[in-house]
Order: C-alpha cells, then structure tokens, then sequence
C-alpha cells in the first residue's frame, strides 16, 4: 500500500522579502523606542544634564596665576595656580555639559603664561596681568571668570567672596547665583561680593566683558585646602559655578526669554560680520601669500 507524501507548500520570494522587512522593521523601531525612553528617564534623573538653550554667548576662564608665578601655597604645599587651573578647566568642562551652546574660552590651559617672557621681564607679576587682559580683550567675551583663592595671617578665615565693577549688574547677579549653588551644596560660607571701586583689580577694571575675580577659599585654612582638593567636592563646586553662569545666560542671553530680542539679534549679527570679516582677511593673506610664492610647474 502506498502512501502520498504530501508536498510541502514553499512561500513565495516575494513574500518571503517582504515578511523578512517586516521583522527587521520592527526590530528597528522596537530598539529605537526603548532607546528614547532610556533617554527620557536619563534625563529625568539628571536635571542639570544639558540645559540647551538658543544662546550663543562667550565666556573666557582665567586660572590665576601660572608660570614664575605659584600664588599662595597651601597647607599640603599645593600652589594657589594648581587649584586655580584645576578649578578654572572644571567650571569650563561643566558648562559645556549644561549648555554646549556656550563658548567657552582660557587664558591658560597648563603651566605656560606665554605672553609674558620671565627672561626679559623687570616686573613678572605685572606684566603677566597686562598680558592677560590684553588675551581677554582680543578674545571680546562676554563674561570673564577670573578663578583665585585667598590666603590670611588668621588660619580661621574661611569663605569665598567675588569683585566686580560696581556698575557691573551681569556679574552681581551671576555671584548670586553661584552664592545660592554653593550654598546647596553645602560649600563654606558666603564672605559676599565687593566692588572694585574701593579695591581695584587689573583683570576687572582693565577688561570689556562682565567680568569677575572670585576668591574661592583660604589656602591657609586646613580644612578648606583638604575640601577643596577633593575631587568629589570639586566636582560639586565647579558645577555650582557653571550653572550660576548658565542660569544667568539662560534668562538674559536666550533671544527666546529675553525681552530685548533686538539688542541680541544685533549682537548676534556683530558677532557673525566680525567672524565673516577674519575669515575673508585670512582668505586673503593666503592668496597673497600663495602669489608671493607661486609653486614650480611640474
């Protein structure tokens, strides 16, 4: 007795393409979706991750100090110019973090100072102020953080405390702000901010952009040297500053919340006819160079 085998029914190609784009497609979306919703609940967790805004402002960071010159030393023999560049790259990293629409700047970015030469000149320290602000100036930032820390007679004296110019609004508010950060984190104690009217300062009083000098603590008070370099604690203080500026430039330098949206659409169109005008100058210094020395026929 014979028996039929029954013939196996093959799919079509055609249709096996398009059920095979069908479970691609869904595999696609389905890894898509749960990608988002890790960002969503990333960004939950974190708040203060990326504040974007529609800002294009400008920030330069001044490390105090540098070079031939160390500043105070601290209780662990650590110079005032090593915290200072420390602090100084934090602050910058951070709000980049918050808001990478900011640009932000440095004066220094390691030990080397070098528009001042500690071989010809008679007055270090002096000439290495004038050679920095003239850095900020060329620069034309908005805002200028200039990062220093204090030193006392008293190893009790505790705080931070900041300098502006007294018709300076922008940084008497930005210091608020920063004031109120450190605070939360629970960062020594507010010492205030003073004008340079009665104290002057060369990276305030001789620079154009809003600019500050902040003392961020005693290098002669020992429990503040060893909070201070701690990486966790300066981690937190880097980030309490960052956002004081990204608060501060979030409300008066976003064209989409400042009510002086023309003033910015000007500035902003400055910015760019200057950005434009160094771009056709190097165009041209090129081509002038390249008819200087044309290259041999081959």
């Amino acid at each position: 007795m014979s028996t039929k085998r029954k013939k196996k029914r093959q799919l079509r190609p055609w249709v096996k393409i398009t059920l095979s784009i069908i479970v691609i497609l869904l595999v696609v979306f389905g890894l898509k979706s749960c990608f988002f919703d890790q960002e969503k609940r990333q960004a939950k967790a974190d708040p203060d991750q990326e504040v974007m805004t529609t800002a294009k402002s400008k920030i330069i960071i001044d490390a105090g100090h540098g070079g031939m010159d160390g500043g105070a030393i601290s209780t662990i023999q650590k110079t005032e110019k090593e915290f200072a560049l420390e602090y100084a790259l934090g602050i910058g990293e951070e709000i980049q973090k918050l808001d990478p629409n900011i640009e932000v700047l440095y004066t220094r970015v390691n030990d080397e100072t070098p528009w001042v030469d500690p071989y010809t000149s008679l007055n270090y320290e002096y000439d290495d102020l004038i050679g920095r602000a003239n850095l900020v100036n060329e620069k034309d930032p908005y805002y200028l953080l200039s990062v220093h820390f204090n030193s006392r007679e008293d190893a009790n004296e505790s705080g931070f405390e900041a300098y502006v110019r007294g018709d300076d609004a922008a940084s008497d508010q930005i210091y608020q702000n920063i004031a109120k950060n450190l605070k939360e984190i629970g960062y020594s104690k507010d010492r205030g901010v003073f004008s340079t009217e009665t104290y002057p300062l060369h990276m305030v009083d001789m620079t154009t952009p809003s600019a500050m000098l902040i003392e961020l603590g005693f290098m002669t008070n020992e429990q503040e040297v060893k909070t201070l370099n701690s990486p966790q604690m300066r981690a937190k203080i880097c980030k309490a500053i960052a956002k004081g500026y990204v608060e501060y430039i979030k409300d008066h330098d976003n064209p989409d919340t400042n009510p002086q949206k023309e003033k910015l659409k000007k500035r902003a169109e400055e910015d760019a006819k200057k950005q434009e005008e160094a771009q056709k100058a190097a165009e041209q210094a090129a081509q002038q160079a390249a008819q200087a020395n044309p290259q041999p026929v081959q």
